[in-house]
Protein backbone atom coordinates (compact mmCIF):
# COMPACT_ATOMS: atom_id res chain seq x y z
CA UNK A 1 0.00 0.00 0.00
CA UNK A 2 1.38 3.37 -1.03
CA UNK A 3 1.02 6.49 1.11
CA UNK A 4 1.58 9.93 -0.40
CA UNK A 5 4.56 11.77 1.07
CA UNK A 6 7.18 14.37 0.27
CA UNK A 7 8.71 11.97 -2.26
CA UNK A 8 5.66 10.01 -3.41
CA UNK A 9 2.64 11.16 -5.42
CA UNK A 10 -0.34 9.02 -6.49
CA UNK A 11 -2.50 9.96 -9.46
CA UNK A 12 -5.49 8.24 -10.98
CA UNK A 13 -4.76 9.61 -14.47
CA UNK A 14 -2.60 11.99 -16.46
CA UNK A 15 -3.85 15.53 -15.82
CA UNK A 16 -2.85 19.01 -16.96
CA UNK A 17 -1.25 19.63 -13.55
CA UNK A 18 1.22 16.77 -13.92
CA UNK A 19 3.91 19.21 -15.04
CA UNK A 20 3.55 21.17 -11.78
CA UNK A 21 4.00 17.98 -9.75
CA UNK A 22 7.10 17.01 -11.72
CA UNK A 23 8.53 20.52 -11.30
CA UNK A 24 7.85 20.43 -7.55
CA UNK A 25 9.73 17.14 -7.12
CA UNK A 26 12.66 18.25 -9.31
CA UNK A 27 12.96 21.51 -7.34
CA UNK A 28 12.82 19.82 -3.92
CA UNK A 29 14.20 16.33 -3.21
CA UNK A 30 13.04 14.32 -6.21
CA UNK A 31 10.62 11.44 -5.87
CA UNK A 32 8.24 9.08 -7.65
CA UNK A 33 4.84 9.60 -9.24
CA UNK A 34 2.64 6.54 -9.77
CA UNK A 35 -0.22 6.93 -12.21
CA UNK A 36 -2.98 4.34 -11.82
CA UNK A 37 -3.92 4.75 -8.13
CA UNK A 38 -6.48 6.88 -6.33
CA UNK A 39 -5.30 9.12 -3.47
CA UNK A 40 -6.19 6.36 -1.00
CA UNK A 41 -3.88 3.99 -2.99
CA UNK A 42 -6.81 2.05 -4.51
CA UNK A 43 -5.52 0.35 -7.66
CA UNK A 44 -7.35 1.36 -10.87
CA UNK A 45 -4.64 1.00 -13.55
CA UNK A 46 -3.99 3.01 -16.70
CA UNK A 47 -5.70 2.40 -20.02
CA UNK A 48 -3.57 2.81 -23.14
CA UNK A 49 -0.45 3.12 -20.99
CA UNK A 50 1.98 3.39 -23.93
CA UNK A 51 0.00 6.27 -25.42
CA UNK A 52 -0.13 7.98 -22.05
CA UNK A 53 3.62 7.55 -21.70
CA UNK A 54 4.11 9.43 -24.98
CA UNK A 55 1.70 12.09 -23.79
CA UNK A 56 3.70 12.57 -20.58
CA UNK A 57 6.94 12.87 -22.57
CA UNK A 58 5.37 15.63 -24.63
CA UNK A 59 4.14 17.42 -21.50
CA UNK A 60 7.64 17.37 -20.03
CA UNK A 61 9.30 18.54 -23.27
CA UNK A 62 6.73 21.19 -24.17
CA UNK A 63 5.91 22.81 -20.84
CA UNK A 64 8.95 22.61 -18.54
CA UNK A 65 12.21 24.58 -18.54
CA UNK A 66 15.14 23.88 -18.23
CA UNK A 67 15.07 20.45 -19.86
CA UNK A 68 14.40 17.53 -17.52
CA UNK A 69 14.89 14.80 -20.12
CA UNK A 70 17.95 13.38 -18.32
CA UNK A 71 16.42 13.69 -14.84
CA UNK A 72 13.33 11.58 -15.43
CA UNK A 73 12.91 7.84 -15.93
CA UNK A 74 9.48 6.54 -16.97
CA UNK A 75 8.41 2.91 -17.18
CA UNK A 76 5.22 0.87 -17.33
CA UNK A 77 4.97 -1.64 -14.47
CA UNK A 78 2.35 -4.21 -13.55
CA UNK A 79 0.28 -4.39 -10.38
CA UNK A 80 -2.16 -7.30 -10.21
CA UNK A 81 -2.19 -7.46 -13.99
CA UNK A 82 -2.97 -3.76 -14.50
CA UNK A 83 -0.65 -1.24 -16.17
CA UNK A 84 0.84 1.43 -13.90
CA UNK A 85 3.05 4.30 -15.04
CA UNK A 86 6.03 4.98 -12.78
CA UNK A 87 7.72 8.36 -13.16
CA UNK A 88 10.99 8.67 -11.25
CA UNK A 89 12.09 12.31 -10.89
CA UNK A 90 15.59 13.18 -9.67
CA UNK A 91 16.32 16.40 -7.83
CA UNK A 92 17.56 18.73 -10.54
CA UNK A 93 20.89 20.52 -10.73
CA UNK A 94 19.64 23.39 -12.89
CA UNK A 95 16.96 24.69 -10.56
CA UNK A 96 14.59 26.34 -10.49
CA UNK A 97 12.51 24.37 -12.96
CA UNK A 98 9.41 26.21 -14.07
CA UNK A 99 6.43 26.30 -16.43
CA UNK A 100 7.45 27.72 -19.81
CA UNK A 101 4.20 29.67 -19.99
CA UNK A 102 4.80 31.42 -16.64
CA UNK A 103 8.57 31.78 -16.62
CA UNK A 104 10.83 31.87 -13.56
CA UNK A 105 8.17 33.49 -11.37
CA UNK A 106 6.16 32.45 -8.32
CA UNK A 107 3.38 31.41 -10.71
CA UNK A 108 5.74 29.13 -12.64
CA UNK A 109 7.98 27.59 -9.95
CA UNK A 110 6.68 24.88 -7.60
CA UNK A 111 8.04 23.12 -4.52
CA UNK A 112 7.02 19.95 -2.69
CA UNK A 113 5.89 20.41 0.92
CA UNK A 114 4.85 17.19 2.61
CA UNK A 115 2.39 15.46 0.29
CA UNK A 116 1.34 18.69 -1.49
CA UNK A 117 2.78 21.11 -4.02
CA UNK A 118 2.91 24.87 -3.62
CA UNK A 119 4.20 27.89 -5.49
CA UNK A 120 7.70 29.05 -4.56
CA UNK A 121 8.34 32.50 -3.14
CA UNK A 122 10.73 34.95 -4.79
CA UNK A 123 13.27 34.36 -2.02
CA UNK A 124 13.08 30.58 -2.52
CA UNK A 125 13.64 31.04 -6.24
CA UNK A 126 16.72 33.18 -5.54
CA UNK A 127 18.04 30.56 -3.13
CA UNK A 128 17.72 27.76 -5.71
CA UNK A 129 19.56 29.84 -8.30
CA UNK A 130 22.37 30.51 -5.84
CA UNK A 131 22.62 26.88 -4.70
CA UNK A 132 22.82 25.48 -8.24
CA UNK A 133 24.97 28.25 -9.69
CA UNK A 134 28.09 26.09 -9.41
CA UNK A 135 26.73 23.83 -12.15
CA UNK A 136 25.99 26.64 -14.64
CA UNK A 137 29.45 26.72 -16.22
CA UNK A 138 28.33 25.82 -19.73
CA UNK A 139 25.81 28.70 -19.76
CA UNK A 140 28.41 31.38 -18.96
CA UNK A 141 29.92 33.61 -21.66
CA UNK A 142 33.20 32.16 -22.95
CA UNK A 143 36.33 34.26 -22.39
CA UNK A 144 37.35 33.32 -25.91
CA UNK A 145 35.02 34.63 -28.63
CA UNK A 146 37.04 34.08 -31.83
CA UNK A 147 35.77 30.53 -32.23
CA UNK A 148 35.24 28.33 -35.28
CA UNK A 149 33.08 25.21 -35.57
CA UNK A 150 34.22 23.14 -38.55
CA UNK A 151 34.11 19.81 -36.64
CA UNK A 152 30.65 20.29 -35.17
CA UNK A 153 29.32 21.56 -38.50
CA UNK A 154 30.37 18.26 -40.09
CA UNK A 155 28.60 16.37 -37.30
CA UNK A 156 25.37 18.24 -38.02
CA UNK A 157 25.73 17.84 -41.80
CA UNK A 158 26.23 14.07 -41.37
CA UNK A 159 22.99 13.94 -39.35
CA UNK A 160 21.24 16.20 -41.90
CA UNK A 161 20.55 18.89 -39.30
CA UNK A 162 20.94 22.60 -39.96
CA UNK A 163 23.65 24.44 -38.05
CA UNK A 164 22.80 28.13 -38.06
CA UNK A 165 22.55 30.98 -35.55
CA UNK A 166 18.99 30.10 -34.61
CA UNK A 167 20.00 26.50 -33.93
CA UNK A 168 23.09 27.65 -32.02
CA UNK A 169 20.94 29.90 -29.84
CA UNK A 170 18.41 27.14 -29.16
CA UNK A 171 21.20 24.73 -28.18
CA UNK A 172 22.84 27.21 -25.80
CA UNK A 173 25.92 27.77 -27.97
CA UNK A 174 25.05 31.47 -28.27
CA UNK A 175 23.60 33.39 -25.31
CA UNK A 176 20.81 35.97 -25.39
CA UNK A 177 23.38 38.69 -26.20
CA UNK A 178 24.60 36.83 -29.26
CA UNK A 179 27.92 35.84 -27.64
CA UNK A 180 29.51 32.40 -27.41
CA UNK A 181 29.06 30.42 -24.19
CA UNK A 182 31.43 27.96 -22.54
CA UNK A 183 29.42 25.23 -24.26
CA UNK A 184 30.45 26.81 -27.56
CA UNK A 185 34.09 26.70 -26.45
CA UNK A 186 33.86 22.98 -25.58
CA UNK A 187 32.65 22.07 -29.06
CA UNK A 188 34.76 24.64 -30.93
CA UNK A 189 37.91 23.92 -32.94
CA UNK A 190 39.83 26.02 -30.38
CA UNK A 191 38.89 23.88 -27.35
CA UNK A 192 41.93 23.11 -25.17
CA UNK A 193 40.35 20.74 -22.64
CA UNK A 194 42.44 17.61 -23.00
CA UNK A 195 42.15 13.84 -22.85
CA UNK A 196 45.26 11.90 -21.84
CA UNK A 197 45.94 8.23 -22.52
CA UNK A 198 48.63 6.15 -20.80
CA UNK A 199 49.50 2.55 -21.63
CA UNK A 200 51.29 0.57 -18.91
CA UNK A 201 53.19 -2.71 -19.10
CA UNK A 202 51.59 -4.20 -15.99
CA UNK A 203 48.63 -3.45 -13.74
CA UNK A 204 50.34 -0.60 -11.89
CA UNK A 205 51.46 2.89 -12.93
CA UNK A 206 55.10 1.86 -13.09
CA UNK A 207 56.40 1.24 -16.60
CA UNK A 208 54.99 3.15 -19.59
CA UNK A 209 54.58 1.54 -22.98
CA UNK A 210 52.97 4.54 -24.67
CA UNK A 211 51.47 7.96 -23.96
CA UNK A 212 49.13 10.14 -25.95
CA UNK A 213 47.53 13.51 -25.22
CA UNK A 214 44.71 15.05 -27.21
CA UNK A 215 44.91 18.68 -26.19
CA UNK A 216 43.11 20.67 -28.86
CA UNK A 217 39.97 20.56 -30.95
CA UNK A 218 36.28 20.03 -30.40
CA UNK A 219 35.26 17.41 -27.85
CA UNK A 220 33.72 15.57 -30.81
CA UNK A 221 37.08 15.55 -32.64
CA UNK A 222 38.77 14.22 -29.51
CA UNK A 223 36.06 11.57 -29.15
CA UNK A 224 36.79 10.16 -32.61
CA UNK A 225 40.57 10.36 -32.19
CA UNK A 226 40.48 8.50 -28.86
CA UNK A 227 38.23 5.80 -30.30
CA UNK A 228 40.61 5.39 -33.26
CA UNK A 229 43.50 4.99 -30.83
CA UNK A 230 41.62 2.46 -28.69
CA UNK A 231 40.66 0.50 -31.80
CA UNK A 232 44.35 0.16 -32.66
CA UNK A 233 45.45 -0.52 -29.08
CA UNK A 234 42.85 -3.08 -27.96
CA UNK A 235 44.28 -6.53 -28.54
CA UNK A 236 42.57 -9.48 -30.14
CA UNK A 237 42.19 -12.74 -28.24
CA UNK A 238 42.52 -15.76 -30.51
CA UNK A 239 40.83 -19.10 -30.07
CA UNK A 240 40.99 -22.28 -32.20
CA UNK A 241 37.62 -23.92 -32.85
CA UNK A 242 37.96 -27.03 -35.00
CA UNK A 243 40.25 -26.00 -37.86
CA UNK A 244 39.27 -22.32 -37.66
CA UNK A 245 40.76 -19.51 -35.61
CA UNK A 246 38.11 -17.24 -34.10
CA UNK A 247 39.36 -13.81 -33.05
CA UNK A 248 37.57 -11.86 -30.35
CA UNK A 249 38.49 -8.45 -28.92
CA UNK A 250 39.62 -8.23 -25.32
CA UNK A 251 37.26 -5.28 -24.89
CA UNK A 252 33.94 -4.32 -26.44
CA UNK A 253 34.69 -1.13 -28.38
CA UNK A 254 31.08 0.03 -28.03
CA UNK A 255 31.40 -0.19 -24.25
CA UNK A 256 34.67 1.77 -24.37
CA UNK A 257 32.79 4.36 -26.41
CA UNK A 258 30.03 4.54 -23.76
CA UNK A 259 32.59 5.17 -21.02
CA UNK A 260 34.41 7.82 -23.02
CA UNK A 261 31.23 9.72 -23.88
CA UNK A 262 30.16 9.48 -20.24
CA UNK A 263 33.45 11.15 -19.24
CA UNK A 264 33.06 13.95 -21.79
CA UNK A 265 29.46 14.71 -20.84
CA UNK A 266 29.94 14.57 -17.06
CA UNK A 267 33.36 16.24 -16.75
CA UNK A 268 33.56 19.28 -14.49
CA UNK A 269 34.92 21.77 -17.03
CA UNK A 270 35.32 24.37 -14.31
CA UNK A 271 38.35 22.38 -13.09
CA UNK A 272 41.57 22.54 -15.09
CA UNK A 273 42.25 18.80 -15.26
CA UNK A 274 42.22 16.21 -18.03
CA UNK A 275 40.12 13.13 -18.61
CA UNK A 276 42.49 10.19 -18.06
CA UNK A 277 42.39 6.80 -19.75
CA UNK A 278 44.79 4.27 -18.22
CA UNK A 279 45.35 1.07 -20.19
CA UNK A 280 46.80 -1.67 -18.00
CA UNK A 281 47.67 -5.28 -18.77
CA UNK A 282 44.34 -6.62 -17.53
CA UNK A 283 41.97 -3.65 -17.55
CA UNK A 284 41.19 -0.18 -18.87
CA UNK A 285 40.37 2.65 -16.49
CA UNK A 286 38.49 5.87 -17.32
CA UNK A 287 39.07 8.64 -14.77
CA UNK A 288 36.96 11.78 -14.94
CA UNK A 289 37.10 15.13 -13.17
CA UNK A 290 34.04 15.75 -11.00
CA UNK A 291 32.20 13.42 -8.64
CA UNK A 292 28.54 12.44 -8.82
CA UNK A 293 25.98 15.24 -8.98
CA UNK A 294 22.41 15.71 -7.83
CA UNK A 295 22.76 13.50 -4.75
CA UNK A 296 23.21 10.36 -6.87
CA UNK A 297 24.87 7.22 -5.54
CA UNK A 298 26.78 4.49 -7.37
CA UNK A 299 23.71 2.25 -7.11
CA UNK A 300 21.56 5.01 -8.65
CA UNK A 301 23.67 5.23 -11.79
CA UNK A 302 23.92 1.44 -12.08
CA UNK A 303 20.12 1.37 -12.05
CA UNK A 304 19.84 3.99 -14.79
CA UNK A 305 19.25 7.19 -12.83
CA UNK A 306 21.01 10.20 -14.27
CA UNK A 307 21.67 13.83 -13.41
CA UNK A 308 23.62 15.97 -15.82
CA UNK A 309 26.42 18.30 -14.77
CA UNK A 310 26.38 19.70 -18.33
CA UNK A 311 22.78 19.31 -19.55
CA UNK A 312 23.30 21.40 -22.69
CA UNK A 313 26.33 19.33 -23.73
CA UNK A 314 24.43 16.12 -22.93
CA UNK A 315 21.48 17.38 -24.97
CA UNK A 316 23.80 18.07 -27.89
CA UNK A 317 25.21 14.53 -27.78
CA UNK A 318 21.64 13.24 -27.58
CA UNK A 319 20.56 15.40 -30.55
CA UNK A 320 23.39 13.90 -32.62
CA UNK A 321 22.40 10.33 -31.56
CA UNK A 322 25.56 9.63 -29.60
CA UNK A 323 23.66 8.86 -26.39
CA UNK A 324 20.21 7.69 -25.34
CA UNK A 325 18.03 9.27 -22.68
CA UNK A 326 17.62 8.35 -19.04
CA UNK A 327 21.16 7.34 -18.09
CA UNK A 328 21.32 4.19 -20.19
CA UNK A 329 25.14 4.27 -20.55
CA UNK A 330 26.32 2.79 -17.24
CA UNK A 331 23.56 0.12 -17.11
CA UNK A 332 24.61 -0.91 -20.64
CA UNK A 333 28.23 -1.15 -19.51
CA UNK A 334 27.31 -3.28 -16.50
CA UNK A 335 25.01 -5.51 -18.58
CA UNK A 336 27.82 -6.21 -21.06
CA UNK A 337 29.75 -7.93 -18.25
CA UNK A 338 26.85 -10.08 -17.10
CA UNK A 339 28.56 -13.22 -18.33
CA UNK A 340 31.95 -12.24 -16.93
CA UNK A 341 33.34 -13.27 -13.56
CA UNK A 342 35.19 -9.95 -13.20
CA UNK A 343 32.83 -6.95 -13.23
CA UNK A 344 33.50 -3.24 -13.85
CA UNK A 345 34.58 -1.38 -10.73
CA UNK A 346 33.17 2.12 -10.15
CA UNK A 347 34.89 4.45 -7.70
CA UNK A 348 33.70 7.89 -6.63
CA UNK A 349 35.52 10.65 -4.75
CA UNK A 350 34.39 14.25 -4.13
CA UNK A 351 36.14 15.48 -7.29
CA UNK A 352 36.55 12.38 -9.42
CA UNK A 353 34.71 9.43 -10.93
CA UNK A 354 36.36 6.33 -12.35
CA UNK A 355 35.25 3.09 -13.96
CA UNK A 356 37.63 0.19 -14.49
CA UNK A 357 36.77 -2.37 -17.18
CA UNK A 358 38.39 -5.81 -16.96
CA UNK A 359 39.41 -7.74 -20.05
CA UNK A 360 36.74 -10.00 -21.46
CA UNK A 361 37.39 -13.65 -20.65
CA UNK A 362 35.66 -16.07 -22.96
CA UNK A 363 34.55 -19.11 -20.96
CA UNK A 364 34.01 -22.10 -23.20
CA UNK A 365 31.46 -23.46 -20.73
CA UNK A 366 29.10 -20.48 -20.78
CA UNK A 367 29.60 -19.99 -24.53
CA UNK A 368 28.42 -23.53 -25.19
CA UNK A 369 25.42 -23.03 -22.89
CA UNK A 370 24.49 -19.76 -24.58
CA UNK A 371 24.82 -21.31 -28.04
CA UNK A 372 22.28 -23.99 -27.09
CA UNK A 373 19.88 -21.43 -25.58
CA UNK A 374 20.13 -19.26 -28.69
CA UNK A 375 19.31 -22.23 -30.91
CA UNK A 376 16.62 -23.89 -28.71
CA UNK A 377 15.36 -20.92 -26.68
CA UNK A 378 16.10 -22.68 -23.38
CA UNK A 379 18.23 -25.35 -21.75
CA UNK A 380 17.51 -28.04 -19.15
CA UNK A 381 19.58 -29.71 -16.46
CA UNK A 382 19.56 -32.87 -18.55
CA UNK A 383 21.05 -30.89 -21.46
CA UNK A 384 23.91 -29.76 -19.20
CA UNK A 385 24.55 -33.35 -18.07
CA UNK A 386 24.81 -34.56 -21.68
CA UNK A 387 26.77 -31.53 -22.91
CA UNK A 388 29.55 -31.76 -20.31
CA UNK A 389 29.13 -35.36 -19.14
CA UNK A 390 28.23 -34.07 -15.68
CA UNK A 391 26.29 -35.82 -12.98
CA UNK A 392 23.05 -34.33 -11.68
CA UNK A 393 24.70 -32.58 -8.71
CA UNK A 394 27.41 -30.93 -10.82
CA UNK A 395 24.89 -29.82 -13.47
CA UNK A 396 22.70 -28.18 -10.81
CA UNK A 397 25.77 -26.50 -9.30
CA UNK A 398 26.75 -25.02 -12.68
CA UNK A 399 23.24 -23.78 -13.44
CA UNK A 400 22.81 -22.25 -9.98
CA UNK A 401 26.10 -20.40 -10.39
CA UNK A 402 24.91 -18.70 -13.57
CA UNK A 403 21.51 -17.99 -12.04
CA UNK A 404 23.18 -16.30 -9.07
CA UNK A 405 25.35 -14.27 -11.48
CA UNK A 406 22.19 -13.07 -13.28
CA UNK A 407 23.25 -14.75 -16.50
CA UNK A 408 20.47 -17.37 -16.52
CA UNK A 409 17.03 -17.50 -14.94
CA UNK A 410 14.76 -20.40 -14.10
CA UNK A 411 11.48 -20.86 -15.93
CA UNK A 412 8.84 -23.50 -15.27
CA UNK A 413 6.91 -25.12 -18.10
CA UNK A 414 4.44 -27.61 -16.70
CA UNK A 415 6.35 -29.83 -14.29
CA UNK A 416 9.69 -29.19 -15.98
CA UNK A 417 12.32 -26.59 -15.07
CA UNK A 418 14.30 -24.89 -17.82
CA UNK A 419 16.82 -22.09 -17.99
CA UNK A 420 16.97 -19.13 -20.35
CA UNK A 421 19.13 -16.02 -20.64
CA UNK A 422 18.43 -13.48 -17.92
Amino acid sequence: MYIESEKLELKSEVTKNLNKEIIALANTKGGIIYIGYNDDSTLIGVKNAKEELDRISNIISDTIEPTLIFNIKMVIVKDKGLDIIKIEVLKGINRPYYLKSKGMTSEGVYLRLGATNRQATRDEIKTMIKEDDEYSFEYVRSNKQDLTFETIKKEFVNKKIDFNKTKMSNLGIIDDKGEYTNLAYMISDQNLYSIKIAVYKGNEKVEFLDRKELESGSVFKQLHEVLDYLNLTVKIAGKIVGIERIDKPEYNIEILRECLINCIIHKNYDMNSSIMINIYRDNIEFVNVGGLVGGLTIEDIKNGSSAQRNPKLASLFHRLNYVESYGSGIPRVMASYKMQENKPIISVAPNSFSIKLPKIVYSEEIEMIINIIESKGKISREDIEKLFNFGKTKAVEVLNKYVNDNILRKVSIGNKTFYELF
